[in-house]
């Protein structure tokens, strides 16, 4: 899968807001109190992220839809989308492109309705380890799936839990 190739191959990653966060991420290698940032206002900031040190891995991610795309910091390009686009697996359902009501900017209010229903309102980008998805792709099962709700995602192959999150 194209996706997971360029995640792997990638020598630096985008960080999910979580990541920014994370001793292992970051260049000072300490963990941020995320509660006392809220507290004072004094978020994490990206540029204090060390991308070599974020490890390969998918982000789910939900806009105006719900997708995977490669963390890979260099953007892997859509082959049959515009300039900007980059390649990534729509959530079946999911994709405003396909949708019925899609406009000129490639929006559509059902498919964002339907994502806010699916997983909440707030856009999000969430990381997904790629070793969930090279363990499915290694044992030939042919469905990689994650259940999602405002709560909690499930990821499972075949319907085998395999990470609640």
């Amino acid at each position: 899968m194209p996706i997971i190739n360029h995640a792997l191959q990638s020598e630096r990653h985008t960080p999910v807001y979580d990541q920014l966060y994370e001793g292992r991420c970051r260049f000072d290698g300490v963990d941020v109190d995320f509660d006392a940032c809220m507290d004072s206002g004094n978020f994490a900031k990206a540029e204090e992220v060390d991308e070599s040190k974020v490890p390969a891995g998918l982000m789910l991610v939900k806009d105006d839809g719900i997708y995977l795309m490669s963390n890979g910091s260099e953007r892997l390009p859509n082959p049959n989308g515009g300039e900007e686009s980059s390649l990534v697996a729509y959530a079946q359902g999911y994709d405003s492109s396909k949708a019925a009501d899609v406009d000129k900017r490639g929006f559509s209010d059902d498919v964002w309705q339907a994502s806010r229903e699916a997983v909440g309102g707030d856009d999000f980008s969430f990381f997904v380890d790629t070793h969930l998805l090279t363990d499915a792709i290694e044992s030939r099962k042919p469905l990689f799936v994650i259940k999602a709700s405002p709560e909690r995602f499930v990821f499972s192959m075949e319907g085998t839990p395999l990470v609640e999150a």
